[in-house]
């Protein structure tokens, strides 16, 4: 495994966990899975520390079949180019079974024709629309698509909310300009059209402007796609500028970062997440308790349940295929995943172009915590 050094957003003791490999009996059998992150960010080490806790339970409980789960990890800092010379490390030289990850679109598309070359099973974690339109039989996303999140937003804001008149303020990058795209897409059928759409680069400190013209456009929602810390100041200063308009925003909004940044700001907006910690599903409860008990803190994001969602899932499509050696059969199964329920609380059903999530759950905060309002269908 490369070596380098880490930031650590969770407790030292965490960091030392995360550098751990599980050791492996002589003669053992072994289900390898490979594991691209950026591990010196918190999502990647979310990841990490999720995937950990479905393998533990998983060879706690006698494995797959008689095989046990090990993970290599590598850190690929959110570069193609390392992603693909990692990817390649982890086919021909860690010869593993399938692989997770990355959360960042640009490394899963850097890999994809790598993963089917060489038959890997890649269970994605980007949210990139162009993942999907790759076609390529050995990658499921189990994350949601920036697609399903306009549609979320648009069957909410209208369907339910009532909003006429929305506007989107959105980061000036593949990220934010395709979220713009998704959202005017899902608001067409309901015969409506953005108010406003102001950009913004990255890293930018106010906002001032764009937040004016959403106002002047008389909007009574706004969607905010950017990244942090600029979606936290931007809130913080929509709550003075334009303190009518309810805002909403993608899963980045519902993070730690967030929140460090936004603060009180926070209370009485919403955004679509795949998981989140208050919900009351038995099962989040169950992965949560666990989660504390083997790190001492709950997860820090989403990326932790559904990096573990994801071990389960391709731990029982290896058990369906008789093992994981088998990556045809193995892959088969995975892909005919229907109504699988995990530590997320979402129900993940794989449909024809490997897509796992078609439902997200919108969360609000009220007093700095979020409260689930409801899960809100992509159709």
């Amino acid at each position: 495994m490369i070596m380098r050094t880490k930031v650590c957003f969770w407790p030292i003791i965490f960091c030392l966990l995360l550098g751990m490999t599980v050791p492996v009996s002589a003669g053992e059998k072994i289900f390898k899975i490979g594991g691209l992150a950026a591990l010196q960010q918190g999502f990647g080490q979310s990841m990490q520390a999720g995937a950990s806790v479905a393998v533990d339970e998983i060879n706690a409980a006698g494995g797959v079949d008689g095989y046990k789960l090990q993970m290599v990890w590598y850190d690929d800092e959110l570069s193609p180019s390392i992603g693909r010379t990692l990817a390649q490390r982890l086919v021909f030289n860690d010869h593993v079974d399938a692989i997770l990850g990355c959360h960042a679109s640009t490394v899963v598309l850097a890999t994809a024709d790598l993963m089917m070359q060489n038959q890997i099973l890649d269970i994605a974690m980007g949210s990139a629309q162009k993942v999907t339109e790759l076609n390529n039989p050995w990658i499921v996303r189990v994350r949601e698509n920036d697609l399903l999140t306009g549609k979320v937003l648009a069957n909410y804001m209208v369907d339910k909310a009532g909003l006429k008149k929305i506007a989107v303020i959105y980061q000036s990058d593949q990220y934010g300009m395709g979220g713009r795209d998704n959202l005017i897409a899902a608001l067409a059928p309901k015969g409506l059209k953005l108010v406003a759409a102001e950009a913004h680069n990255s890293g930018d400190k106010d906002f001032t402007s764009q937040l004016l013209n959403v106002k002047k456009a008389g909007a009574d929602g706004a969607v905010l796609i950017s990244g942090v810390p600029d979606l936290g100041i931007m809130v913080k200063q929509a709550r003075q500028l334009i303190p009518d308009v309810k805002i909403y925003m993608s899963s980045v909004g519902a993070t730690k970062p967030f929140m460090d940044v936004a603060g009180e700001a926070a209370n009485g907006t919403f955004a679509v997440v795949p998981y989140t910690e208050t919900n009351p599903d038995p099962k989040v409860q169950k992965f949560i308790a666990t989660f504390k008990a083997k790190f001492g803190t709950p997860p820090l994001d989403f990326f932790s349940g559904l990096s573990y969602d994801a071990i389960k899932m391709v731990a029982q499509a290896a058990k369906e295929a008789g093992g994981p050696a088998n990556h045809v059969k193995m892959r088969d199964a995975f892909r005919a995943i229907k109504g699988y329920t995990g530590g997320t609380g979402l129900t993940y059903s794989v449909s024809s172009n490997g897509e796992t999530i078609h439902e997200l759950i919108l969360i609000t905060y009220e007093k700095l915590k979020q409260k689930v309002v409801m899960k809100v269908s992509g159709d």
